[in-house]
């Protein structure tokens, strides 16, 4: 029940309808109907996360052949300036793109990938993503200086994130590295700060942490690319 007083924006269409079997997981992270290569399944999760964020709610309303609603309710405030800097001072808040930062991302769950290169967009850096290890570390050996920032998976076929930041950091020392596992056995935070990372995540992601910590490396003096 949604109780209290609140902001409500709707949004309609008169589209085909959402079946009842689906309508229930439109708001699971990596959930799609679409085809292969078509979309990520993360934007909904996403809108569903930042509504949540702001102490709001989302309901859907749809029938098969009869359009779809969505309904997102944000607290309403009062008209005061010091509960509305208290509200945004509790919200939060993610960090801005450095204007014209570039990431290399590398990781071979196509799903994956496909969803940090729309993230990052979105958030406004420029990305360049792959799913093969080899074909991202030929991108950067035609041109070193093409990146601001690396984040990389460990456990890829054809080369290792442990492989692929030595062989980065021959060219590049300076360059700012993000690593990523779900496997700690392999890589732990004590060993990829070993190897020259600039950061160690541990795998399910947390998406704002990453973008936390991608908006600090890519606003150091001295990390972004010619």
């Amino acid at each position: 029940m949604i109780d209290g007083e609140y902001v409500e924006l709707s949004v309609a269409d008169s589209g085909p309808g959402i079946a009842p079997a689906l309508l229930s997981r439109i708001f699971q992270p990596f959930f799609t109907t679409k085809e292969i290569g078509k979309g990520t399944g993360m934007g909904l999760a996403m809108v569903h996360g930042i509504v949540h964020r702001f102490q709001g709610h989302i309901v859907v309303e749809s029938q098969p052949g009869q359009g779809c609603t969505f309904r997102v309710f944000l607290p309403a405030i009062a008209d005061d300036t010091g509960h509305r800097h208290a509200m945004l001072a509790s919200s939060p808040a993610l960090p801005r793109a450095t204007i014209g930062a570039r990431l290399l991302i590398v990781d071979d769950e196509q799903l994956l990938c496909a969803f940090f290169s729309e993230m990052f967009g979105t958030a406004g850096y420029q990305v360049a993503a792959y799913t093969n290890p080899l074909d991202a570390l030929a991108a950067f050996e035609r041109n070193p200086y093409a990146f601001d920032l690396v984040v990389t998976d460990q456990t890829m076929p054809g080369l290792t994130g442990k492989e692929l930041v030595t062989k980065l950091h021959a060219r590049r020392t300076d360059l700012p590295v993000i690593m990523c596992t779900g496997y700690s056995e392999h890589l732990d935070e004590a060993k990829a700060m070993a190897l020259g990372a600039a950061a160690f995540l541990p795998k399910p992601i947390d998406m704002r942490r990453l973008l936390e910590v991608v908006g600090q490396l890519t606003q150091r003096p001295g990390t972004r690319a010619p």
